[in-house]
């Protein structure tokens, strides 16, 4: 299993962890995330898939600009691809210039231009239906390598039978040689705790590569984890939470909030507010009792130095990177041993949070807690 850089906002960041640290495999572009790095390190990427982007230009809410205060926030569909002539919105609909999009692209190596999916905000079948008219359309314009599908899924499709099995026959039904999968989440989760939504998700990976496809994950957060079970070929390590996360939040223009201090700790499969990270190593009173759970390496940071650590300490990302990418790269090449050596994570990591609540009485909320593991295990117990 592959673990690709999904590149977007400050990809120096991911180019200089993969070069000076060997982090990461390949690299895959998030073009309206995408933000300009050097030339000599664009000239140094050679990008596995172009990721356009274009899943949500049938929705009204993209292509609004956000005002306060006098300073206008233009939304990233605007900005990138209906000032440059890129994307023509129409009523109720889209037309996209494909011919200005590959110029656009003419300055980057790549391999593959995804085929993009468009996520209207129909039922299924309609939904699927005009994607196919869309892709025919995409076909014939664009010449360069086109051999893996994007496709966008949620829960709610996955857990109804009918349309578990209409998504396979679609996406089965093209010549391709793979599918990039993404998982849609509005919710705002940062760890996907739904049981069933989990199986069913899995059960897809598991059946595309049944049919012969290379299935490979992008916008994976820490779930990645688990979802390795699948055994699919490659998943996405991202910086910013949009690019863990995929949410049509990301694509709309809106006063954002002030990012939450956070520390990745591969023992307890979570990323940990400072607020507990604190208190965590208030009681433990012992630096290499505290390294066990946050491990040290030259990135590790426990409280930022700047108010605005996000634009200015790279190494509170790539410390995510790098703590993710040995925890994934420990993984067994065997399906059996895989789902096996998962299972012993999740119980040491339960064991571990039952120690930081129970002994050193540490209240985490419900995002920093470690009901999420009997969720996973759970998953675990039932495929």
């Amino acid at each position: 299993m592959k673990i690709n850089h999904l590149i977007g906002h400050n990809g120096a960041w991911n180019y200089s962890i993969y070069s000076e640290d060997g982090i990461g495999h390949e690299f895959i572009m998030s073009y309206l995330f995408f933000s300009s790095v050097n030339k000599k390190i664009l000239n140094s990427l050679e990008f596995k898939f172009v990721d356009l982007n274009l899943y949500f230009l049938s929705h009204e809410e993209v292509y609004i600009d956000y005002e306060k205060d006098g300073k206008k926030s233009q939304s990233k569909v605007n900005k990138k691809l209906i000032e440059k002539g890129i994307v023509c919105k129409k009523a109720g609909d889209f037309k996209i210039n494909y011919d200005l999009f590959l110029k656009e692209l003419d300055r980057f190596k790549y391999e593959n231009i995804l085929i993009p999916f468009f996520d209207y905000n129909l039922d299924l079948k309609d939904k699927l239906a005009l994607n196919s008219e869309k892709i025919k359309e995409f076909r014939e314009n664009v010449k360069q390598q086109k051999e893996y599908l994007s496709y966008v899924v949620s829960y709610d499709e996955l857990k109804n039978e009918g349309n578990f099995e209409r998504i396979l026959t679609w996406i089965t039904k093209f010549d391709i040689k793979g599918v990039y999968l993404i998982l849609k989440d509005e919710s705002s989760s940062e760890i996907k705790e739904d049981i069933e939504g989990l199986k069913k998700y899995i059960e897809l990976i598991e059946t595309l590569k049944e049919n012969d496809l290379e299935v490979h994950l992008g916008y994976n957060n820490n779930e990645s984890f688990l979802l390795s079970v699948a055994m699919p070929d490659s998943i996405t390590l991202g910086t910013y939470k949009n690019l863990r996360i995929f949410s049509k939040n990301n694509f709309i223009a809106r006063q954002t909030k002030k990012a939450n201090f956070k520390v990745f700790s591969p023992l307890l499969l979570n990323t940990i507010q400072q607020t507990y990270v604190e208190n965590i190593e208030a009681e433990l009173r012992d630096n290499e009792k505290l390294n066990k759970y946050f491990p040290l390496n030259k990135y590790l940071v426990l409280k930022p130095e700047t108010s605005n650590w996000q634009f200015k300490e790279p190494a509170v990302y790539k410390y995510h990177m790098f703590e993710l990418y040995k925890l994934l790269k420990k993984l067994p090449p065997n399906k059996k041993e895989r789902k096996k050596y998962i299972i012993e994570k999740l119980n040491k990591s339960i064991e571990e949070y039952n120690f930081l609540t129970n002994e050193l009485r540490i209240r985490f909320d419900p995002k920093d807690s470690g009901d999420f593991l009997y969720k996973w295990l759970s998953v675990l117990e039932q495929i």
